[in-house]
């Protein structure tokens, strides 16, 4: 996205989409790999001792807390896509 934005071949609109989009979809990638890896430990993989549940609280922690819930990388996907007017006014404010 650096060398499209440096040639102009990329607006930051569309970098902002590409990188909204990426941020909605590596959480949920993400949890669905890792309930598998779980299902490969077994009961194992819920206890304290094994990593595994670690890393699936990290990673839902990604969907519904740090770095922009996935609800709100769908409003910024809405907003690139279809302009900031067909947003709910909470989300249209300035200042």
């Amino acid at each position: 996205m650096d060398q499209k934005y440096k040639q102009e071949a990329a607006t930051h609109h569309d970098i902002a989409l590409a990188a909204a989009m990426a941020k909605m979809r590596a959480p949920l990638v993400g949890f669905e790999i890792m309930n598998e890896v779980a299902n490969w430990f077994g009961a194992m993989a819920y206890t304290k001792e094994c990593p595994i549940e670690m890393g699936i609280r990290g990673i839902r922690s990604y969907s519904i807390g740090a770095e922009g819930t996935v609800n709100v990388m769908r409003l910024i996907i809405a907003r690139e896509l279809l302009g900031k007017e067909f947003l709910p006014t909470a989300y249209t404010r300035t200042g």
